[in-house]
């Protein structure tokens, strides 16, 4: 009601709309490359801007509803949700209030049969506290630690949420819905009788890198994706090291002294890497890579470079190429399986005629499946618009379509997998969502060497050999398996921030 984004909760009213820069009549065909590229920058910007309007306004309207069914649900001392598999056998849950919501609805779901939390529950409680504030990148015994020597500050968000700001305001709700439950046990006599229902949740590194690391036996992969055990007290952090990495090879990415003087003194920041870092195993391209650069430089209110007159010389979009360029290549010498996990996974797609077809290790049957799309423009003449597009798929398969997602979608389908296997070996309640798990605290343990034993037991097969002999290759064409390196999949077994 305040509007104001306390807690986390979107704001009521709009950020304001980026100007259009020209007068009335603007014609674009007519225009100076210099206007062309201020017209380039506005629509990038608005973009952003409707993008941003958009997830705001539906949040919004999310919230209002969500509260309305929680309000009407709380009558209910048990609920169920409803979940169903995508076609590549991942798992979603299907009503509006659910597990894998957003921050507001998670904080309202609690597990219905809860466990006393004993000594170890206590513990982990700790670190989920830490977690939801923010404090997730260290071993989870500096984790726990640091909730006890926050403890006072972790106190007062939780007893005046409206006047305290959260460490960490996307998940500010989850932090005093666990700080709710551990005041409670510390206040008994001793915390371990506690009765818990919050579930802990413990995520993947980098949940696509991972998979391709493990699939190709790559110890520089393993090792920033935390497959094996850094020895340190932190966990490795892949998207400080590309942004770091990326950094040191800029200056060899442009030949441009004006770029190259504009980045000098600007660092490439674990945010500016974080999303392309993400993406790329999904099919990213350089073109998405600087739409995220663009828009972060916008939010950090980076500038343009200007003439004396004004007009704009380079845009963000131009200045973002060089870093682009450095991010794509850091990302390749970082993580090099997932670059020969990719091309081979599209060679075997081109090399044939045929749909590539699969069944996951669970049994789910997978189609990668690509489908020619037509676009037409109708020319119109109603309440201000002057055109519309109509897309029309053709029921035609589409090779193009299907390289670009074959990536995606295999990993996809082996993500799912892991997490069936998990769900089927787990004697114990836990909340699957994707690359996330979540259980009780007293159960964490558990659930350590459920994910593990398991992630093993996935990739004891060779899954791209298996898929590769499946896949009816056209004549005179050829597809050569990448090699794999020497990464023994058993230290995945003792790699503490594999989940963390």
């Amino acid at each position: 009601a305040r509007g104001g984004g306390v807690l986390g909760v979107p704001l009521t009213l709009p950020a304001p709309k980026p100007e259009f820069p020209f007068a009335d009549g603007f014609d674009k065909d007519n225009a100076t490359p210099e206007q062309v590229q201020a017209f380039l920058d506005w629509k990038q910007a608005a973009a952003g801007w409707y993008t941003t309007e958009r997830t705001r306004a539906g949040q919004n309207a999310g919230l209002t509803s969500r509260l309305r069914e929680l309000r009407e649900f709380q009558k209910y001392d048990r609920l169920y949700f409803p979940t169903f598999v995508d076609w590549r056998g991942r798992l979603y849950f299907r009503s509006s209030i659910n597990p894998q919501n957003s921050d507001f609805v998670k904080a309202c779901l609690e597990l219905t049969d809860g466990k006393p939390l004993g000594d170890r529950g206590l513990f982990w409680l700790k670190v989920h506290v830490a977690n939801c504030a923010g404090y997730d990148k260290h071993s989870a015994e500096l984790k726990a630690k640091w909730t006890d020597d926050n403890l006072a500050m972790l106190t007062d968000f939780m007893e005046n949420p409206l006047d305290v700001a959260p460490p960490d305001v996307d998940t500010a709700c989850t932090l005093y819905q666990a700080m709710r439950a551990l005041t409670q046990a510390l206040s008994l006599p001793d915390p371990t009788t506690y009765v818990c229902h919050v579930p802990v949740a413990m995520d993947a590194t980098c949940s696509g890198l991972q998979h391709f690391s493990a699939m190709l036996r790559d110890p520089i992969g393993a090792m920033y994706t935390n497959l094996v055990d850094n020895q340190q007290d932190q966990k490795s952090d892949i998207y400080k090291y590309v942004g770091e990495l990326a950094d040191s090879i800029k200056p060899h990415m442009t030949d441009d002294p004006v770029i190259a003087d504009y980045w000098k003194d600007k660092p490439i920041t674990r945010a500016m890497a974080k999303r392309p870092v993400m993406t790329y195993v999904y099919g990213s391209t350089m073109q998405s890579t600087m739409e995220y650069l663009c828009l972060d430089m916008r939010v950090a209110d980076m500038p343009v470079i200007n003439d004396e007159e004004g007009n704009c010389l380079y845009s963000h979009n131009k200045l973002s190429v060089t870093i682009a360029k450095a991010l794509r290549a850091a990302v390749k010498q970082t993580v090099p399986s997932a670059e020969a996990g990719m091309k081979f996974l599209h060679s075997l797609v081109r090399a044939s005629d045929y749909p590539i077809k699969w069944v996951t290790p669970v049994g789910m049957p997978v189609v990668n499946w690509g489908e020619e799309l037509i676009q037409k423009r109708i020319n119109i003449r109603s309440m201000g618009r002057h055109a519309a597009m109509c897309s029309m798929y053709t029921g035609e398969y589409s090779r193009a379509k299907a390289v670009s997602g074959i990536a995606p979608n295999f990993i996809h389908s082996l993500d799912s997998a892991h997490l069936c296997m998990v769900i089927a070996a787990a004697d114990f309640s836990i909340i699957p969502i994707h690359d996330s798990f979540a259980a009780l605290p007293c159960d964490v343990d558990k659930m350590h060497e459920v994910l593990r034993s398991t992630f093993v037991e996935l990739y004891s097969r060779d899954h791209l050999n298996e898929l590769a002999s499946t896949v009816v290759i056209r004549q005179g064409e050829d597809t050569v398996l990448p090699p794999k390196g020497d990464f023994d999949l058993q230290n995945v077994l003792s790699a503490r921030y594999m989940f963390c």
